[in-house]
C-alpha cells in the first residue's frame, strides 16, 4: 500500500478553466483528452431545476407584483452579491487530490494515476449520498496537469427551515447544518470545516480501496495567505524539499536509505502535497487576477467611452440648455404682455357685468310693464268682444242661450236651428267653422254676420254653397 497525501480543499469554481475552453502554462494540451467528464450540466439549468418550483409557489402567494421573482432574477442577485462578506455564492467548488507529483504523476507514475482516478470517480459517485443537500452540476476529472484530482461543483440546498419567503434557498450553513454537521461557532469550529474533515475521512477509506495510505495533512482553518506570501513560503518549502532530497540521495549513495525514518519520509511526502496544492491554488489565484485585470481593463475601456460620450452630451445639454433659458426669457415677455392683456380683459369684463346687471333690471321691468299691457288688452278685449255681443244679440234681437270661445271663434246665439257667430280678429283659419258644425249639430248653417262688429271677409267657396245670409 503506497503511502500518500490526499486533500480535499475549497476551490474558485472556474468552470471555463474546468472544461478547458482556457488554459494556462501547468496544462499538457497534448492530453486534455485524457480528462474524465462526470457530469456537465450549467449552473441556470440546474437553478432551474432546482428553484422553479419553489418560486413559483412563492409569487402565487405575492398579491403585490413587484416582490415576485423569477428562477434568473435569483440567480442574478447571487451573483451580484457574491462579493460581499458572508453572502451566499452561485455555487461552490471542491478539488479533492490523491497523491501528488512525485508518487501519483500523470507521465512517470501511470499505474498509480490509473488508480488515483479510479478512487477519484468512486469518490464523486458517493458524494452525492453523504451530502443530500449539495446538488453537484458539475465534476470533471482533470489528467492533463501533474497529479490526478478532481473538480466538483454543487449548489447547497436548505428547505424546510424558514417561515417566511422561498422554503428552499441556496444557503451553505443551513444545508450543512440540515446534514447534522451543526451550527458555526467560531472560525475553527464551523460546519465548513467539519464538513471538510468528514470528506477527508470518506476519502482515506475509498484510498484504502485503491491501495492508497492517506497521511494526515495540515490542519483546517490555516491561515489564508496572499499570492506574495504563498509564493515567499513555497520557495522556503522548495528550498528545504532540495534539502532533504539532497540527504535522501546522499545517503542512498552511502547504502544508507534502508535507515531514513518513516517519520522523515511522511514529512516529505507531505511538504510535496502542501506544495503540489499551494501551487494549484496559486494557479488558481493568477487565473482569478487575471480575470479581474481583464474586466477592470473592460470596465476601464467602457468607464472611458462613456466619459468622452458623456463630455459630448454636456456640451449639446449646455448648448440646449442655453436655448431653453433664451425661449423662457421670450416667453416670460409674451407671458406678461398677456397678462397685461388678460388685465384689461377683466376690466371690461367687469365693466360689462354691471351693465348687465343694469340691463337685466331694465329687462325686468319691460317684462313687467309687458305683462301689465298685456293684461289690460284682455281686460280690453274682453270687454270689448263683451260690448259687440250685446250690441249683436241686441241688433238681432236674439235671446242668448249661451257664449263659447272656439279658436277664437266667439259662438254667442242660437235659436230654432239658426246660429249667429262672429269672428274675432286673430281668427285665419276658416277650418274652424266646420269644426263648430260638427261640434253642434243643430246648427244649419254657420256665417259670419255682416255687421259693423265683424270684419269684412270672403267666404270660402268650401261653405259658399250653404251659406245665406242670416236676416230678422
Amino acid at each position: 500500500m503506497l503511502a500518500t497525501s490526499g486533500s480535499v480543499v475549497n476551490g474558485s469554481g472556474y468552470l471555463n478553466h474546468n472544461e478547458r475552453k482556457f488554459t494556462r502554462s501547468n496544462v499538457d494540451k497534448l492530453r486534455i483528452k485524457d480528462n474524465v467528464v462526470l457530469k456537465s450540466q450549467t449552473v441556470e439549468e440546474t437553478y432551474q431545476q432546482l428553484f422553479s418550483d419553489t418560486i413559483e409557489v412563492y409569487n402565487a402567494n405575492q398579491k403585490i407584483a413587484s416582490r415576485r421573482k423569477s428562477v434568473d432574477g435569483y440567480l442574478k442577485d447571487l451573483q451580484e452579491n457574491a462579493h460581499k462578506k458572508g453572502a451566499e455564492k452561485p455555487f461552490y467548488e471542491v478539488i479533492v487530490q490523491i497523491g501528488d507529483m512525485y508518487d501519483c504523476n500523470c507521465i512517470n507514475n501511470p499505474k498509480e494515476a490509473e488508480r488515483a482516478k479510479q478512487a477519484l470517480t468512486e469518490y464523486f459517485h458517493t458524494f452525492q449520498e453523504r451530502n443530500p443537500n449539495l446538488k453537484v452540476f458539475h465534476a470533471t476529472i482533470h489528467m492533463d496537469e501533474q497529479t490526478p484530482h478532481l473538480h466538483l461543483d454543487y449548489i447547497p440546498i436548505a428547505e424546510g427551515c424558514y417561515k417566511q419567503g422561498m422554503q428552499r434557498k441556496n444557503s451553505l450553513s443551513k444545508a450543512l447544518e440540515l446534514q447534522g454537521l451543526g451550527k458555526h461557532k467560531n472560525q475553527y469550529d464551523n460546519a465548513a470545516i467539519r464538513w471538510q474533515e468528514q470528506e477527508r475521512k470518506a476519502l482515506k477509506e475509498i484510498a484504502k480501496k485503491y491501495d492508497f495510505e492517506i497521511v494526515e495533512q495540515g490542519k483546517a482553518g490555516e491561515k489564508h495567505l496572499s499570492v506574495q506570501e504563498f509564493k515567499e513560503k513555497e520557495l522556503q518549502r522548495s528550498k528545504e524539499i532540495e534539502r532533504l532530497a539532497e540527504n535522501i540521495e546522499i545517503k542512498s549513495t552511502l547504502g544508507f536509505h534502508k535507515h531514513i525514518p518513516v517519520n522523515e519520509l511522511t514529512r516529505i511526502n507531505r511538504l510535496n502535497q502542501l506544495s503540489e496544492e499551494r501551487k494549484l491554488e496559486l494557479n488558481q489565484r493568477e487565473e482569478m487576477i487575471e480575470n479581474k485585470e481583464k474586466l477592470l481593463d473592460q470596465e476601464i475601456a467602457k468607464a472611458k467611452a462613456v466619459q468622452d460620450a458623456s463630455a459630448d452630451e454636456v456640451q449639446q445639454l449646455n448648448t440646449r440648455l442655453n436655448q431653453i433659458k433664451r425661449e423662457l426669457e421670450l416667453a416670460k415677455e409674451k407671458a406678461k404682455e398677456k397678462t397685461d392683456k388678460l388685465e384689461k380683459l377683466e376690466e371690461r369684463l367687469e365693466y360689462y357685468k354691471i351693465i348687465n346687471e343694469a340691463n337685466e333690471d331694465k329687462i325686468k321691468r319691460l317684462k313687467d310693464r309687458i305683462s301689465d299691457m298685456e293684461e289690460d288688452q284682455s281686460q280690453l278685449i274682453e270687454e270689448k268682444i263683451s260690448n259687440r255681443m250685446a250690441e249683436f244679440t241686441k241688433e238681432l234681437d236674439l235671446p242668448v242661450k249661451f257664449t263659447e270661445s272656439i279658436k277664437g271663434l266667439i259662438v254667442y246665439a242660437e235659436s230654432n236651428g239658426k246660429a249667429a257667430v262672429i269672428e274675432t280678429p286673430v281668427v285665419k283659419d276658416m277650418f274652424t267653422y266646420d269644426d263648430i258644425r260638427s261640434k253642434y249639430p243643430n246648427i244649419e248653417r254657420v256665417e259670419l254676420m255682416r255687421s259693423k262688429f265683424a270684419p269684412e271677409r270672403k267666404v270660402s267657396s268650401r261653405s259658399s254653397g250653404k251659406s245665406k245670409e242670416f236676416t230678422r
